[in-house]
């Protein structure tokens, strides 16, 4: 993952912490103001749409990621609902498998 841009020494353990999930359009990934899931989305493929207070306030796609603050522990909530706009291919990081 061309992403990660950190030593391969550290590259191999955080590649086998991820895990992978599929989703459909629609599907809701996360909540905003939920505290799960407690991770890292890397999106692989597809395209997610942000929104909060029901309107979309952005979108993600190949490469980009989101969570980051979750991860980090710098928020403890989701600002924004996580929806599928179409078809997706996601990596996520827990944070529990860093701490």
């Amino acid at each position: 993952l061309s992403v990660l841009r950190c030593s391969e020494a550290a590259k191999g353990p955080i590649l086998r912490s991820f895990t992978r999930l599929i989703c459909v359009p629609g599907e809701v990934v996360c909540h905003e103001g939920a505290k799960m899931p407690d991770a890292l989305l890397l999106v692989r493929s597809g395209t997610l749409a942000l929104s909060i207070g029901g309107i979309e306030v952005r979108r993600v796609s190949e490469g980009q990621v989101l969570g980051e603050d979750v991860l980090l522990g710098v928020s403890q909530r989701w600002a924004t609902t996580v929806t599928c706009a179409t078809d997706c291919d996601l990596q996520v990081l827990r944070r529990r498998l860093l701490v």
